[in-house]
């Protein structure tokens, strides 16, 4: 259980760590930093999904998804950073409606 729980620790770190070198994505909401995502795989309570605007990646679990809110495949998020910790500071995801994007170009 325990190696489980690290690799899959370790398999967000890396993840989220793409993010680092691709900070033109990247864009200022008032106190954080947020990258724009759609997710590609939804499965017990954890999310993976690639850079609407670039071919970033990144993994979150449930506890960062608003309560009451679902999340499913397709969905467009945004994902907010603590602006001085892109790499692990994660603070929260949320769906977004009404995004503009073409479905076949993602």
């Amino acid at each position: 259980m325990m190696i489980k729980m690290t690799v899959k620790l370790i398999m967000m770190l890396v993840l989220v760590c793409v993010i680092t070198f691709n900070a033109a994505s990247a864009f200022a909401c008032g106190e954080y930093t947020v990258f724009i995502y759609k997710v590609t795989k939804a499965e017990n309570g954890e999310y993976w999904g690639t850079g609407v605007y670039d071919e970033s990646r990144v993994y979150f679990t449930q506890e960062f998804i608003p309560q009451g809110e679902e999340i499913n495949v397709d969905d467009v998020v945004i994902a907010y950073f603590d602006p001085k910790n892109v790499v692990d500071g994660l603070v929260m995801v949320e769906k977004v409606e009404g995004v503009g994007i073409d479905k076949d170009d993602h």
